[in-house]
């Protein structure tokens, strides 16, 4: 008999394990090293969280296959907004030399 309530409690064990292991996902963070998407991403994470959206961005050039297209996008808007952040500054920096030229 507890041979057999033994091997019920492993088998509800087991199930147990198996359900959170589902639902649970446990993913690297920090500036971790090497080039598979849980480190590149985790390496975004770290430099998007320091204000370095062009590094993020750069960081991204070690995704291949479904992670770069998973990315994609993101990638897409993120450079648009690094693009839009570079006009920003030539355009303040010529209203300054124009301000400092008529005053």
């Amino acid at each position: 008999m507890a041979a057999a309530r033994g091997g019920e409690e492993d088998d509800w064990i087991a199930k147990t394990v198996r359900k959170v292991s589902e639902a649970v996902t446990i993913r690297p963070v920090g500036l971790v090293e090497g080039d598979d998407a849980g480190a590149v991403l985790a390496r975004v994470e770290v430099k998007l969280d320091a204000g370095d959206l062009a590094g993020a961005v750069a960081e991204l050039d070690a995704l291949s296959g479904s992670a770069a297209e998973g990315a994609a996008a993101w990638r897409q808007e993120a450079e648009a907004r690094l693009e839009a952040q570079k006009a920003l500054s030539l355009l303040a920096a010529r209203a300054a030399t124009m301000i400092g030229l008529g005053g």
